[in-house]
């Protein structure tokens, strides 16, 4: 594949997408609820858009893509955020794919280093599916002025630490992705109360 960097970007008013999902109750829920949340730098909120998957989808690159593809703002991003390497328990996020639906940056962005000789275990003996999409990850590089690491592709660490500056204004992590995260939580908050009010114990 054929990877570009992009030459500049306009700390101000970069179009990014974060993207997390909302919590689940690994006992009582099939799906888990995905939000994206698409700015201009860290200050202009743009859109809000909202799917849900089946808990350890098989396949939730390809819902990932079409829940992008729902907003207009997608034709101007210029990253792409997601909270980590996977999205609904196991499932497993390719950012290749994505790279190569949008052909603009993919950062995936956690704060704590993923142990990945323990997650592909998990992965081994509870959803072997995804292995071949971890295998593929990139490798984790760290940003200690802001203690995340990422995994990216068609980006440089030093693009990242300029997409940093300009959209982490609340946080340590991208404004984009702690609003996705807020919404999420939220969501998943109302949801556990209402299911709590209506249980007969």
């Amino acid at each position: 594949m054929s990877i570009t960097h992009p030459d500049s970007i306009d700390r101000m008013t970069i179009p990014v997408v974060g993207i997390d999902d909302g919590g689940f109750n690994l006992w009582e829920w099939t799906e888990v609820q995905i939000y994206s949340v698409y700015m201009r730098g860290g200050t202009l909120v743009e859109n809000i858009e909202e799917t849900s998957l089946p808990i350890d989808d098989d396949d939730p690159t390809t819902k990932i893509v079409e829940l992008i593809r729902q907003a207009p703002q997608h034709k101007n991003l210029q990253f792409i955020l997601h909270k980590g390497v996977t999205i609904g328990g196991l499932g497993v996020i390719d950012p290749y794919i994505l790279y190569s639906e949008f052909g603009v940056p993919i950062v995936l962005i956690q704060n704590r280093r993923v142990d990945m000789s323990y997650l592909r275990k998990t992965l081994v003996e509870k959803h072997p599916s995804q292995l071949s999409a971890f295998d593929n990850l990139p490798p984790q590089n760290y940003h200690p002025g802001y203690n995340l690491y990422t995994q990216s592709v068609g980006t440089r660490p030093e693009d990242i630490e300029k997409l940093l500056a300009s959209t982490c204004l609340n946080s340590k992590v991208p404004e984009a992705l702690r609003l996705a995260h807020m919404i999420g939580g939220s969501r998943y908050k109302y949801l556990t109360r209402r299911a709590s009010r209506y249980r007969m114990d």
